[in-house]
């Protein structure tokens, strides 16, 4: 008989707060608390038309705030979400005005699944 695993995933609101994507919050310290599995999201909530979400096609268009080849580029409307995807980083940034240059940006970190599903996975 087979076995199905059912793994729940976490959605993580950016910056941790209503319109967490406002502000000059430390993104990168905000990522780098959290751990990040496959399927799990980030929503991003901002002022409308202020910022939007960019996702790099790599490290060197990140560390330009380039949007040359990137995988996403969201609309300024206020509200976006992210899947997380495979394990690996993935280079975040907002390219409305000045937003990157001036440190809307951050780093994270997809991990691989564990070996032994605990806490909020669940073998079915």
């Amino acid at each position: 008989m087979a076995q199905a695993t059912w793994i729940q995933a976490t959605d993580y609101v950016v910056g941790d707060e209503p319109l967490g994507w406002d502000g000059n919050k430390d993104y990168q310290a905000w990522a780098d608390s959290k751990t990040f599995h496959y399927l799990d999201t980030l929503t991003f909530y901002f002022s409308y038309g202020q910022h939007n979400v960019v996702v790099a096609k790599d490290k060197e268009a990140y560390d330009k705030c380039s949007i040359d080849g990137a995988f996403w580029v969201s609309n300024p409307c206020g509200w976006n979400k992210i899947t997380c995807g495979a394990p690996g980083p993935a280079y975040i940034f907002s390219n409305i005005n000045q937003d990157c240059q001036n440190g809307k940006k951050f780093i994270y970190n997809v991990v691989e699944a564990p070996r032994t599903l605990e806490g909020k996975h669940y073998v079915i």
